[in-house]
């Protein structure tokens, strides 16, 4: 019987994302990507040509997933010697190149007659272990600081480990000096290290060699286009994670090959073409290039159910939309073994901010944001079902929700998300900010006409009517007849016809239109 070994990079967060510096997060991040997608069979074969693990050379061993941080292996002998050399090699592999800022945990058992699913949560339970027994960072390695460098200082960019090295005219620690060092090269090379080939840039846009294709180097230069009027200066910071892909996988993947396959369809069918469609909407998009032709984005995180990037905010509309309308494509996911069709779905939040905001505090807003959109989506499945269930089964197009927040106007949201919302927005609830992928791209053109005929002082009275007026369905009333006054028929239909779209006769919906409307471009 097989042996089968799980490994993870666990305990990261204050090692990755504990600074503000986008190249020290893309760096550590993807080096996490890297070193599981580097465990492959000629990796592991390389290794066990070595003198040290030469008496197991020939071990069969298959890679059956692989994420952002996680892989499966299994390893097909039933000595458990050769399975320990192959956990060995695999955990030598990976510390080596995330050991001094990740904890790899490793968990091994043999098949033994157990059925596949209760295998997996074995291996699971046993990588939660011996989590729960590491720290929760890992420590800097104690090392003196280099020559004409001051002892005792804390790093310049995470504020908190020694500095031992200069980087930049910047002290810093080690940790820090290699994830800046991974991470600045990677923002030219990102896409192709993603999608693992030499021709991810040639579009029909591009046909340029992908040393040709840059991005922009910091979050400024990136938000930066005065004629993007009140969205100058300005980012979308967007966070997207799959609804119950790990229920999925223990329902669907009842075999190791029925992983494999399932792994290799998330990957190759759903996620890359969504890449790719992103990538080619940059490229073809001239708002979305810097005067010197960089690509306006960041890549935070990619590769597990999580995704991360940071775009002018007046092009968030274009990312979400290449996204989903490329994903729905592929959300409908059968196997030979599981015949009934299950929808792979994704929750997003979206938060519109300052381009010089803290990210990490956005991180957080944005994160919060997708939480709040599942539970609304969870609230809503379970009301459907008539014992109040939330099963996968109910899943469909629909389940791809996204709630969005404007930022602009202030820094800090105190307590959880939805309070906030509900106290921001009052009377409107929060829930009436979640809205399925379908609506939020559905509303871009109705923002479109509405943005350029309707004058924005008059939204704020709009606003202030739904808060303060004994008669808010009044006022509006009236607020709305001055302004068409002033428009043409033509133009009076026209955004009559787009409030109608937008409001579906729930005025609140007007808080939704005072979000958005800085963020749709003016093409009608």
């Amino acid at each position: 019987m097989p042996y089968y070994l799980a490994l993870k990079a666990v305990n990261f967060d204050y090692s990755v994302y504990d600074t503000h510096d986008i190249s020290t997060i893309r760096g550590g991040s993807f080096a996490i990507l890297q070193a599981f997608r580097h465990l492959n069979k000629d990796s592991l074969r390389a290794q066990l040509q070595t003198a040290e693990y030469a008496a197991h050379a020939f071990v069969e061993v298959d890679v059956l997933s692989t994420a952002s941080s996680e892989a499966l292996l299994c390893i097909s002998s039933e000595d458990a010697e050769a399975a320990q050399a192959i956990k060995s090699v695999c955990l030598k592999l990976l510390r080596g190149k995330i050991g001094e800022f990740a904890t790899v945990v490793a968990a091994l058992t043999r098949e033994d007659g157990l059925d596949f699913p209760t295998l997996l949560q074995r291996l699971e339970a046993e990588c939660r272990w011996q989590q729960y027994q590491s720290l929760s960072f890992v420590p800097p390695y104690p090392e003196h600081p280099s020559p004409n460098m001051a002892k005792n200082l804390a790093c310049e960019v995470d504020g908190v480990r020694p500095a031992v090295v200069k980087d930049g005219g910047k002290s810093v620690s080690r940790i820090v000096k290699i994830r800046r060092d991974n991470g600045r090269p990677l923002r030219n090379q990102i896409y192709n290290e993603i999608l693992e080939r030499n021709d991810a840039f040639s579009t029909e846009q591009a046909a340029d060699q992908p040393d040709d294709v840059t991005f922009t180097s910091d979050l400024n230069r990136l938000a930066d286009d005065p004629a993007q009027g009140r969205a100058n200066g300005k980012i979308a910071y967007i966070y997207l994670d799959g609804n119950r892909f790990g229920t999925i996988k223990k329902q669907v993947c009842v075999t190791p090959q029925a992983l494999k396959d399932f792994q290799t369809y998330v990957q190759k069918e759903l996620r890359e073409p969504a890449l790719k469609a992103i990538l080619k909407e940059a490229l073809a998009t001239p708002a979305f290039r810097a005067q010197n032709g960089e690509i306006r984005m960041e890549t935070l995180m990619w590769g597990g159910d999580e995704m991360e990037w940071i775009v002018p905010a007046w092009q968030a509309f274009a990312l979400l939309r290449a996204f989903f309308e490329t994903a729905a494509k592929k959300q409908r996911y059968t196997s030979e073994t599981h015949t009934a069709p299950v929808f792979l779905t994704h929750a997003g939040g979206v938060v519109f901010c300052r381009a010089n905001l803290p990210i990490l505090q956005v991180r957080r807003y944005a994160r919060s944001l997708c939480e709040f959109a599942k539970t609304a989506l969870k609230n809503r499945i379970k009301a459907r079902d008539p014992q109040g269930i939330f099963r996968i089964e109910h899943l469909d197009d629909s389940a791809n929700v996204v709630a969005a927040l404007d930022m602009t106007a202030f820094d800090l949201v105190k307590g959880d998300i939805e309070s906030f919302i509900a106290a921001y927005h009052q009377p409107a609830s929060p829930r009436e900010f979640v809205l399925t992928a379908s609506e939020l791209l559905a509303l871009e053109e109705p923002l479109q006409k509405v943005k350029a005929s309707f004058p924005r002082t008059k939204l704020f009275d709009v606003l202030d009517a739904l808060r303060n007026a004994e008669q808010p369905d009044v006022r509006i009333e009236e607020i709305l007849k001055r302004v068409k006054t002033l428009l043409p028929k033509q133009t009076q239909d026209i955004l009559t016809q787009a409030l109608e779209t937008i409001l579906q006769g729930n005025p609140h919906r007007w808080f939704v239109i005072a979000d958005l409307l800085d963020y749709v471009g003016d093409t009608i």
